[in-house]
């Protein structure tokens, strides 16, 4: 689903995307990171390209995990992809996120602890990172969990 983004939201030409990198890396304690990122758009650049509106770039990531989509208005059409990862590795796999796109960053810890910042503009993104720690243990229902739409529980408050 990720990997996927990458190529719906991001037109790869000189003037946005040039490069996408995945790192997967296994550790012996039975944890797996993964990392994806692209030096494409950005969430909120996809956004705003698309003339959808957003307060900062932390209501975009907010956004982008609440079935908001920048290709589609049906909501069971497009927009779970993130959801869906993020319901899968939080929820039921009990792993941990990290989100930076632009200057917002979304850090996961656990369904009841996460964390919205905004980076200074030294520190800006130029494009989108989503790394993910993964248990090694199996997730019940799976294909069940990914339909399960519901509200996002990852609220900015701004």
């Amino acid at each position: 689903m990720i990997f996927y983004n990458i190529y719906s939201h991001t037109p790869f030409d000189k003037k946005f995307a040039t490069q996408g990198y995945a790192y997967a890396k296994e550790y012996p304690n039975n944890v797996l990171d993964i990392c994806i990122m692209d030096d494409g758009l950005s969430i909120p650049g996809r956004f705003r390209r698309s003339g959808k509106f957003f307060e900062d770039d932390c209501h975009a990531i907010e956004m982008a995990i609440s079935n908001n989509s920048t290709i589609s208005d049906d909501g069971y059409e497009r927009g779970n992809g993130l959801w869906s990862t993020l319901k899968l590795v939080v929820e039921k796999n009990g792993g941990k996120a990290l989100i930076i796109s632009s200057n917002g960053c979304l850090d996961i810890i656990n369904k009841e602890k996460y964390k919205y910042s905004i980076l200074d503009n030294s520190n800006i993104f130029n494009g989108t990172l989503i790394s993910l720690r993964l248990n090694k243990c199996e997730i019940q229902n799976f294909h069940d969990s990914i339909f399960q739409f519901g509200k996002n529980p990852y609220k900015y408050g701004r």
